[in-house]
């Protein structure tokens, strides 16, 4: 729940307090253990010792509703606010105990007191199962948005020559945090082989990023291709891209074009993890060699890709390679060698 994250940026000290912080010690200790009427007893005694401070009154609470006790969290949200009526943590308790009891006029007026006064986000609101009832009336909808993702997708004007290399880029706009999976929903082709993909994170804040995804394809025999939509997911969050047509031309006598390898459309932090550690050996579709942009492979003869990239506001951050089957490799970082292969 959001209210865990909020009561840990609100956790109290107390100084000199003794009695309070033994109390609000053992009543963590007990939720963690699962024991929430332990937990209950050493927050009240806690509130009882130390009455002037609402986070011990919101730990107080969020016990009381674990232990199904919610008409008494409501009556021990209703007297805090009173004492506290600006306290943010205590008002968006009371809007989640009211939407999961029923009271969704009263859940959306404390929503919109937290909304006008920036004590909370409608987007991480959406994201909360308390509010799932306020989703599901469509006279509150509005108040907890659902989660959402924006995709755009464009190729290169004009046509490719049989053997070239056709790029698509993908721009999404998704919740910080969630990965993100690309589906084609478009007739399967054969024409197109994607021998790269780089993702660059264009933007990032707590709640959204923003990325482009360069996917660059190899052109195997002429002929007009349909290529996509494509759906973009991102948690429970999804949405369909627009259908690329592409003119695949060849020169008089041209053959076609064979591919020795290609690698399936998905997001190198989905494969390798955001920050992954150097990486040399076999995988379920080849030898790969994994390493940061300050590092290097070598030998570079056998590295004959597909590659994938990862880039920070287009700084490279690492790459991931494939290579030469049956081969000998290392990764190095200046002079020093970081891992070796065979």
């Amino acid at each position: 729940m959001l209210i865990l994250w909020l009561l840990a940026c609100t956790d109290p000290e107390f100084g000199h307090l003794g009695d309070a912080l033994e109390a609000y010690d053992r009543g963590w200790l007990a939720m963690q253990q699962g024991n929430q009427s332990e937990a209950v007893a050493a927050f009240s005694a806690a509130v009882a010792t130390d009455p002037n401070r609402p986070v011990l009154r919101a730990w107080e609470v969020l016990a009381l509703r674990e232990s199904g006790q919610r008409e008494r969290a409501l009556a021990r949200l209703n007297a805090g606010l009173v004492l506290f009526p600006a306290d943010g943590v205590l008002r968006y308790q009371r809007a989640a105990v009211l939407s999961q009891m029923g009271d969704l006029a009263g859940s959306a007026n404390d929503l919109r007191w937290l909304y006008a006064n920036e004590k909370a986000n409608p987007i991480e609101v959406g994201e909360d199962p308390d509010f799932l009832p306020m989703r599901a009336d469509p006279l509150y909808a509005e108040l907890v948005p659902t989660p959402q993702v924006e995709a755009s997708v464009t190729g290169e004007a004009g046509s490719v020559l049989v053997g070239d290399v056709y790029t698509i880029n993908f721009f999404v706009t998704s919740r910080t945090g969630t990965p993100i999976r690309i589906y084609s929903r478009g007739t399967p082709t054969t024409t197109l082989s994607l021998e790269r993909v780089v993702e660059d994170v264009t933007f990032r804040d707590d709640l959204w990023s923003k990325r482009h995804l360069q996917a660059d394809f190899r052109a195997l025999s002429a002929g007009r291709l349909s290529a996509g939509p494509w759906y973009v997911e991102a948690g429970d969050a999804g949405t369909l891209t627009e259908r690329l047509v592409i003119d695949v031309v060849s020169l008089p006598g041209q053959a076609e074009v064979q591919p020795t390898f290609t690698i399936p459309l998905v997001l190198p932090s989905v494969r390798w993890g955001r920050d992954p550690e150097p990486f040399l050996g076999p995988t379920d579709d080849g030898d790969w060699a994994v390493y940061p942009s300050k590092m290097v492979f070598m030998p570079s003869s056998i590295l004959r890709g597909p590659k994938m990239e990862y880039r920070e506001y287009g700084q490279p951050q690492w790459m991931a390679v494939q290579v030469e089957a049956d081969s000998r490799g290392e990764i190095r970082s200046g002079g020093e060698v970081v891992m070796r292969w065979r």
